[in-house]
């Protein structure tokens, strides 16, 4: 005896055509349908025995997918023990980020770290010492012997690369460059060419740099208080790539600079950029909880005004997310890749600051609720607190509001930082149109491809 899953997701392809794209959020096994089958699937919503007046050869490809499954089978139980094993499994890759100090040239009006700037600005002064920096990376050591594994390095802010810093970032630098593990930077750009040959000696991965629209709007976002930033910036951008390192520029969107999207890339395209093959770039919406109401968009509507194609889903963090995954998936013909969790902030990322606090993510850097420990530098250990079990625990299994959704297991239960300042509180799924943007990007992906098999049995 078999029953209807609960985790099927049936997607039209196309309006006039009868092909259906069914993808099951337990198994992670996907098919193309006829009409008949899928209509069959949604009627047995209602009406559970509705899919098994379907002819046989129909039903035996349900049950391959896991569409159908037996009476006795538990799905729950099978997502939540899938969902535990991934998330044991990513728990031991460590993604560590150094904040040298907190200071910063410029003064963002969108910035998380504004509030401290604004109120505490002493706070900012504190550098990393030498000392802090040797005993994180022996309680970076303990934990490899541990059967943890160093997966990345990023040197964060404030701004990292301060001329102030220079000697801390070497020091930092040269014990990463030890570990066989990417260094990334994450940076305004200003200060590159002072860096250029520390960045070269240190084999930067990747600088990831925000351009926040052409030079007249950039400048009014994201300057120096006492002078403008845009064509600094761009010659710095240009040096780096010629020299070999790679460059992501990202450009952080709100109301004031949506109409920025396409002049940029069209900059980018006469400046000479884009024929660099170390440098890409993306667009973003600002996080919703750090914006003044009403001036936020979203990621669908960036999309919307790009072109909402496979070829543009490279160009926005949100959709790319999905974007590679899927179409790994459907082009391989292999199972959906699962996540247990939205990010890093809730496995192996580890956020050491000048303070010698250990913090979980980087967009709450601000909140104390973020502070997941400290290095004890007497033990050169890191010591975690009660904060460090709940963003650890933060898995789809956990979040209220996650149970009963198909989704749960592509999503990851959506950005922490962001339910912990709308909700106050991390334990609330935050979708922000999870569900529209995976089922847009699974039938743009999905066309892309069979239309190309189309093509290629035509010719052939």
């Amino acid at each position: 005896m078999y029953k209807l899953s609960k985790y099927n997701i049936c997607l039209s392809l196309y309006e006039k055509t009868s092909k259906w794209f069914l993808i099951n959020g337990c198994s992670g096994k996907f098919t193309i349908i006829e009409n008949n089958v899928a209509q069959a699937l949604l009627n047995s919503e209602h009406n559970p025995q509705a899919v098994f007046n379907i002819d046989t050869e129909s039903l035996n490809l349900l049950r391959e997918i896991g569409a159908i499954i037996p009476v006795s089978s538990d799905e729950k139980r099978t997502v939540n023990m899938l969902c535990n094993r991934i998330h044991n499994d990513t728990g031991n890759n460590l993604d560590v980020s150094f904040i040298p100090s907190y200071a910063c040239n410029f003064n963002c009006p969108y910035c998380f770290e504004k509030s401290i700037k604004d109120e505490e600005p002493q706070w900012l002064w504190e550098d990393m010492s030498d000392e802090l920096i040797k005993n994180i990376f022996d309680a970076l050591e303990k934990m490899i012997q541990k059967g943890k594994k160093v997966r990345s390095f990023t040197l964060f802010g404030g701004e990292p690369l301060l001329p102030k810093n220079m000697n801390i970032v070497c020091e930092i630098l040269e014990r990463c460059s030890k570990y066989d593990a990417p260094i990334f930077v994450v940076t305004n750009g200003y200060y590159l060419n002072i860096y250029a040959e520390v960045l070269s000696k240190y084999k930067i991965d990747t600088l990831k740099i925000t351009v926040d629209g052409t030079e007249k709007i950039h400048d009014s976002r994201r300057a120096p208080k006492n002078g403008n930033s845009f064509n600094r910036i761009m010659d710095n951008v240009s040096e780096a790539l010629k020299n070999g390192i790679s460059v992501s520029l990202r450009t952080n969107i709100n109301r004031d600079n949506l109409n920025e999207i396409n002049k940029l890339k069209e900059y980018y395209k006469r400046y000479g950029l884009t024929e660099y093959p170390n440098f890409t770039y993306y667009f973003k919406a600002t996080m919703e909880c750090f914006e003044p109401k009403g001036n936020a968009v979203s990621d669908m509507e960036i999309m919307e005004l790009m072109g909402n194609e496979p070829c543009n889903y490279c160009l926005n963090s949100a959709f790319n997310r999905l974007y590679k995954p899927l179409k790994r998936m459907i082009e391989g013909s292999t199972k959906a890749c699962f996540k247990s969790e939205y990010c890093g902030a809730h496995g192996g990322n580890l956020v050491f600051d000048p303070y010698g606090k250990v913090l979980a993510c980087w967009d709450v850097l601000t909140d104390s609720r973020s502070v997941i420990g400290k290095v004890n530098t007497e033990t050169a250990t890191v010591e975690f607190n009660h904060n460090y079990i709940d963003w650890q625990s933060r898995t789809v299994n956990n979040i209220q509001g996650c149970e009963d959704c198909k989704y749960k297991l592509f999503c990851g239960g959506g950005c922490a930082a962001q339910a912990l300042v709308t909700e106050n509180r991390m334990n609330e799924p935050f979708c922000e149109g999870f569900i529209q943007r995976f089922n847009d990007i699974v039938i743009k992906t999905a066309r892309e491809y069979y239309d190309l098999l189309d093509t290629v049995s035509e010719i052939k």
